[in-house]
């Protein structure tokens, strides 16, 4: 859940630009999306208010700074969908936001498992740093 923290910083303070890895829309997508289609009907997952109102597609429509978000192409505990959707909802210009979709990974060691992702992931925090 560090990338709720993360969108509400980067919504509530000046930084020089935002990574996302493995990334949810809303905690309520995300905890759908645990559930086995087939369960749904009979199970109920209930979240605290505090983590229910936290949307992160609402504060990357607010958040127009540099965006990275990285996500693995078999990750399982947040699938790449939410990201894609985060990409797409985001106001920051795409000249200045970068989707990357770590092909075999899963939710974790995403940057240690491709080469070409650690290399993007350098430039763009290179590119955020300050003067």
């Amino acid at each position: 859940m560090g990338s709720v923290v993360a969108a509400h910083l980067a919504t509530n303070r000046p930084i020089n630009g935002l990574v996302l890895e493995s990334s949810a829309t809303t905690v309520r997508d995300w905890a759908r999306g645990l559930i086995p289609w087939y369960a749904r009907p009979f199970v109920r997952v209930q979240t605290s208010e505090v983590l229910a109102r936290e949307n992160n597609v609402a504060r990357l429509q607010s958040y127009r700074g540099p965006l990275l978000l990285l996500v693995g192409e078999n990750d399982r505990i947040t699938p790449p969908r939410l990201s894609e959707v985060l990409y797409r909802a985001s106001a920051t210009p795409e000249a200045d936001r970068v989707l990357i979709l770590v092909p075999g990974a899963g939710h974790t060691g995403l940057l240690l498992e491709n080469a070409a992702a650690a290399q993007r992931y350098l430039e763009f925090l290179r590119q955020t740093r300050s003067p």
